[in-house]
């Protein structure tokens, strides 16, 4: 006979299992593309430059990847440049210049003297 202790472990460990489970496969397009871009990051001898633009009082940071006709991919609110990286290898293989900034306030841009 389970004492009660025992009843509730199995039951908590079940529903554990059961939602990294699930959390695996409703995450697998974005975990599998983001060892994609980790693996062309680190394999490819892609152009990568990194730099900071002064946009009034506030730098902005930027990243461009490869050469060729620019294209400017733009993040939404809450989020930074990071969210295209299912993309940047797509598009860098085709021949375009990537460019990806960090809009005022995210990720290594900062705010500026009047946020």
């Amino acid at each position: 006979m389970k004492t009660k202790v025992g009843k509730y472990l199995s039951r908590i460990l079940a529903i554990l299992l059961g939602g990294l489970i699930l959390g695996a496969f409703w995450f697998w397009p974005i975990c599998s593309s983001f060892f994609h871009y980790l693996i062309w990051r680190v394999t490819t001898g892609a152009v990568i430059e990194k730099d900071y633009v002064r946009a009034g009082d506030a730098d902005i940071h930027f990243v461009s990847y490869g050469r060729g006709p620019s294209v400017l991919l733009l993040h939404g609110g809450l989020s930074n440049r990071l969210s295209w990286f299912a993309q940047l290898p797509w598009l860098v293989v085709s021949g375009r210049r990537v460019v990806v900034p960090d809009t005022r306030g995210h990720g290594l841009s900062g705010w500026g003297r009047g946020a």
